[in-house]
């Protein structure tokens, strides 16, 4: 396991660079904008818009606190919108383009197909906060405020689910789904294989608010509140060894 303190880092000055912008979209960012409100048990709290793109840059998908899930072209035309009703979390798609996987504030994991159907919706206990695909679309991971990680089928079955101490925070997965990892306000970073065994678990000293998964599965990335970012092996052993 490798990690940095990033207090300890200096700054450093940036050159400037030109516009590279080549298209923007407005939604209507604020749910109270669009006149929608949020679950009941749910306050209002600023998400923003987030964002995946495809493997080879040709889709962009979106999602808004205007309850809306956003697919585009490579030159910027909305090719769908499709509206769930709540004020949206995150959002991911796989690097095929066929699938979109959305989290939402309503307590569900919505999946699209790459022409803006709704296959399904599946419900958690609390507020999803994070989704991730694998390549294919066939695994769907999400992690709620349930203080749970789900594992669904393309079919949008339940495969399995593990149970956190407290809220999952950010969920990621190898591009086979063999390797999965989230991170936990428990302050833990978990590692599991795709038939849901826990390979091993880390405990940071901070809410684990980020996770990334290297497309092979062979490493795990996290940041965390405690300052600093880790790096581990799939296998948990030490990388400086």
């Amino acid at each position: 396991m490798l990690f940095y303190d990033l207090g300890n880092l200096k700054p450093h000055n940036y050159r400037g660079w030109t516009n590279h912008e080549t298209w923007h979209y407005s939604t209507y960012n604020s749910i109270y904008d669009s006149g929608l409100k949020n679950s009941p048990s749910d306050p209002h709290d600023p998400v923003g818009v987030h964002v995946a793109i495809s493997a080879d840059g040709r889709n962009v998908a979106a999602v808004s606190e205007d309850s809306r899930v956003y697919y585009f072209n490579q030159n910027g035309t909305l090719l769908w919108s499709n509206i769930t009703g709540y004020s949206l979390e995150n959002v991911a798609m796989s690097a095929d383009r066929q699938y979109v996987a959305a989290a939402s504030r309503d307590h569900n994991v919505y999946l699209f197909n790459a022409t803006g159907s709704r296959l399904w919706n599946f419900t958690t206990g609390n507020v999803v906060k994070s989704v991730s695909v694998t390549a294919d679309g066939q695994y769907i991971t999400a992690g709620s405020d349930d203080s749970a990680i789900y594992l669904l089928g393309k079919d949008g079955t339940l495969r399995w689910k593990y149970s956190t101490v407290d809220p999952v925070e950010t969920v990621a997965m190898s591009r086979d789904g063999d390797t999965i990892a989230a991170g936990s306000d428990d302050h833990t970073i978990y590692c599991f294989d795709r038939s849901g065994a826990l390979l091993w678990m880390y405990q940071t000293g901070g809410n684990v608010r980020s996770v990334s998964v290297s497309g092979d599965g062979k490493y795990v990335a996290a940041g965390s509140e405690d300052g600093n970012v880790y790096l581990f092996s799939r296998d948990g052993i030490d990388n400086n060894t």
